[in-house]
């Protein structure tokens, strides 16, 4: 009897350990929009990424949304990173991330980040002067993650945009390792939209 209660206990621990890691501390998905707000995001943005999140793990606090800037592969600076506290009463809400590019003029551009919850949002806008490098010939791409699993404390990314004279352009779904890296920036210019949770 003995040995089967352990059976049953590390069984049991098994589980929760592959269905936590199926899960990782968070989900996210892309966000079902209406078509209202489609039309809005499409009409204000050059670019955007909106996603909700779940959160899985009640250790998490925070919420921090980065782009990073690259130029032909290299990281230039970091464009914007904001945080957003998550208390233990809004833990369960449902969390809506939104990244909205704006282009302003041939050599500059706003990057609007927000965090949304059931009491309200926290956002943040992040001017980018391209210096001067025009994208008047250049094709664009974007894409990311469509749903899947995000991890506390690591930097997860979620999305890229890419800018280049040559028309062959194509953006990764996920970018895991320093090769998808890589090849994900090695453009004129490109960004790379992450979520970190703390």
């Amino acid at each position: 009897m003995k040995y089967l209660s352990i059976g049953i206990i590390l069984s049991l621990s098994l589980l929760t350990a592959c269905t936590k890691g199926s899960t990782g501390d968070a989900m996210i998905k892309h966000a079902e929009l209406t078509k209202f707000e489609e039309s809005l995001v499409d009409l204000t943005s050059e670019h955007s990424f909106v996603f909700d999140l779940e959160i899985n793990n009640e250790e998490i606090t925070e919420v921090i949304t980065i782009v990073d800037y690259y130029e032909n592969g290299e990281f230039v600076r970091q464009v914007g990173n904001m945080s957003s506290e998550i208390s233990q009463e809004t833990i369960d809400d449902k969390i809506r991330v939104a990244f909205i590019q704006q282009t302003l003029s041939e050599n500059e551009e706003n990057w609007l980040m927000s965090v949304m919850k059931d009491d309200g949002h926290l956002s943040s806008s992040s001017p980018n002067n391209i210096d001067g490098k025009e994208r008047i010939n250049f094709a664009s791409a974007s894409g990311g993650v469509n749903e899947g699993p995000l991890s506390i404390v690591e930097s997860n990314l979620i999305g890229s945009i890419a800018y280049s004279s040559n028309s062959d352009i194509s953006v990764l779904k996920e970018i895991k390792t320093k090769e998808d890296i890589k090849k994900a920036t090695d453009y004129e210019q490109a960004y790379l939209i992450s979520v970190e949770l703390r």
